[in-house]
């Protein structure tokens, strides 16, 4: 019996990598030899040894298997790192997991792709807090580390063993960090923790106990770099409150141009603020009311207090310089400033503001009282009357707009919008994701019609609305789905894809069934 042959050593990092297996199996072995060995020892029988293409797939076979245990080829550690503290948490059912592992394999075709079924996956296995497979675990944060977005949810579902699989492969990093629970431990690792690792433990805090957060945060504030300064001051936005306005004024003095602006950007949102009342007075002694439209006087000079409240010159093309102060004035200024000063109603001031940029000959988006209720109004959507939100959606529809009000109004705004006709365009796809779902009956049905009336009208449209509705639609809503399809006989292009459509429903319905809410 041949004794199995010694595959030598590597001599160049270069060819024990997988990309350079990959060239060999591109170009052929015919023209260029297998590498040598993965820089370690392993027997191959003598067929191997002796046909090239077998001692390729042999070396291929061996760094697949250490690219899935997250290692390099070399010699083994001789101290072994400590085992993964042990997962208790309840195992998903097996239906679950084979709908997982069926949405990772991608061997169903589905509107958005891998990611959107796997993300839907793991919000309802993070609700619920169960264990996965531990063989999924490396596909799990690959995937992550591809989709930051799902990144939230898999910090929950991978659990301990997760945490420790990331701490053996860069790309996994982001998993790797426990989870903040114990705020008793947080608060002193605050100082002294990685950059990166910080805004996670202020925002864990400040979940807890808002003013908690905001003493831990003014804890090391003199001391941290304007970089940090600036990231640390955002994660106030968790929670805010009128309680974080002082904070906030004392960071308009900051050296800091960043922290200055996330100041701005976060006292917008807190329309009792020092802030918003300095903006009022500005409005007020500029805004003209007689019996027609509203006219205002320019702000002409700008001085020192006006530039720390964040009024700046820096115009957006197509606005002139006193226009777009006029533009931050009204941004800043509390929106119960148009009732309380000037009797005006929202639809009131939106009508005003819109008959402003038609009298101006310029697009409405242009109307600098316009831009400037919109920026308010996104800003502090959370405190006002959903009116004014409702308001200047019927004039100026927008992503952002339907995303601040709540879901069976904004579904009620969009099945208004299509009863009123939209012209197809790939961005209506935009107002459609910023609904959340699960639709209701009522606007999935409205969508669907839409689609299914304009047909090939709205095929770029519909290319960009097919993960979104994937994503929103109901899985009820699957029988009109499949009889849009059949229907379509005479286009197999769109047939193919209404019927993706029809996968990612089905599939989305087993996800409901298996993680009840």
């Amino acid at each position: 019996m041949t004794a199995p042959a010694k595959v030598p050593h590597s001599t160049t990092p270069a060819e024990t990598t997988w990309e350079g297996l990959l060239s060999t199996a591109l170009v052929g072995t015919a023209r260029r030899p297998p590498p040598p060995s993965l820089a370690l020892d392993f027997a191959v029988g003598p067929d191997a040894s002796e046909d090239a293409a077998a001692l390729l797939l042999t070396e291929a076979a061996v760094l697949s298997a250490y690219r899935r245990a997250g290692r390099l080829p070399g010699e083994a550690p001789r101290n072994l790192p400590a085992p993964a503290v042990p997962d208790d948490r309840p195992s998903c059912s097996t239906t679950a997991v084979e709908v997982l592992e069926l949405s990772l394999s991608g061997q169903v075709p589905i509107p958005g792709g891998v990611a959107l079924l796997a993300g839907q996956w793991l919000e309802a296995a993070a609700r619920v807090d169960c264990r996965i497979p531990a063989r999924l675990l490396p596909r799990l944060l690959e995937l992550g580390s591809i989709n930051p977005g799902l990144q939230a949810a898999l910090r929950t579902v991978v659990g301990s063993r997760g945490r420790w699989l990331a701490g053996f492969h860069d790309r996994w990093g982001w998993a790797g960090g426990e989870p903040v629970e114990d705020l008793e431990a947080a608060t002193p690792r605050f100082p002294v923790a990685p950059r990166a690792e910080r805004p996670a433990i202020l925002e864990a805090v400040r979940r807890a106990d808002t003013t908690r957060g905001r003493d831990l945060l003014a804890s090391t504030w003199t001391s941290d770099p304007a970089a940090e300064r600036a990231a640390l001051l955002a994660v106030l936005a968790v929670e805010l409150s009128d309680g974080d306005e002082p904070f906030l004024e004392a960071a308009l003095d900051d050296r800091s141009a960043g922290v200055r602006q996330v100041a701005v950007d976060l006292l917008a949102r807190l329309p009792a603020s020092r802030r918003a009342a300095r903006m009022a007075e500005r409005l007020r002694a500029l805004v003209r009311r007689g019996d027609g439209p509203l006219s205002f006087a320019p702000l002409e000079e700008l001085d020192a207090p006006g530039r720390r409240d964040g009024i700046n010159d820096a115009a957006p093309a197509g606005i002139g310089v006193l226009a777009w102060r006029l533009t931050q004035l009204v941004a800043g200024t509390p929106l119960s400033f148009w009732p309380d000063e000037l009797g005006l109603a929202p639809a009131e001031t939106v009508e005003l503001a819109a008959a402003d940029g038609a009298r101006a000959r310029s697009s409405v988006p242009r109307s600098p009282l316009l831009l400037g209720l919109e920026s308010a109004i996104l800003a502090q959507s959370h405190r006002a009357d959903t009116a004014w939100a409702v308001a200047l959606f019927a004039h100026r529809p927008s992503a952002a707009l339907i995303a601040t009000m709540p879901p069976g109004l904004a579904a009620e705004q969009l099945i208004g919008l299509l009863g009123r006709g939209l012209s197809p365009a790939p961005p209506v796809a935009e107002l459609f994701a910023a609904c959340p779902g699960p639709w209701p009956e009522p606007l999935g049905r409205a969508v669907l019609d839409r689609y299914r009336q304009l047909g090939v009208k709205a095929t770029l449209e519909l290319q960009a609305a097919l993960p979104v509705l994937a994503a929103r639609l109901d899985p009820s809503a699957l029988p009109l789905v499949e009889t849009w399809g059949i229907a379509l006989t005479d286009d197999q292009g769109l047939r193919r894809r209404v019927q993706t459509l029809g996968h990612a429903l089905s599939l989305r319905a087993v996800i409901q069934r298996e993680f009840p809410s």
